[in-house]
């Protein structure tokens, strides 16, 4: 039996892994899921309720705290679009608004 992750689990999962940066012990795989994870919930982005939208961007905020550890992991240049700011994390915090704007 196939198990499917739930909107919820996604969200959840983001949130645990981005807290989990700051410390010592396996940060750098807790960089990396989050980014995979913020991925994930970016598309399925319109099916998230307005409280799951404002959950992923209050965990969003907490990943910007810690641009500078998430930048140690950050391949460069990224393999992605700019969009998925989270991936741009080495050039600074300022890459979501300029996501955003764009």
């Amino acid at each position: 039996m196939k198990h499917e992750w739930t909107v919820e689990q996604d969200i959840a999962t983001y949130r645990m892994r981005v807290r989990g940066i700051p410390d010592d012990y396996n940060w750098e795989t807790d960089v990396l899921e989050a980014l995979i994870g913020r991925s994930k919930i970016a598309e399925i982005w319109d099916q998230l309720t307005a409280g799951q939208q404002a959950e992923v961007r209050r965990t969003d905020d907490a990943l910007l705290q810690q641009h500078e550890r998430v930048a140690e992991m950050l391949p460069s240049p990224a393999p992605h679009d700019r969009s998925h700011w989270w991936w741009f994390l080495h050039e600074g915090p300022q890459v979501r608004e300029e996501a955003q704007a764009a």
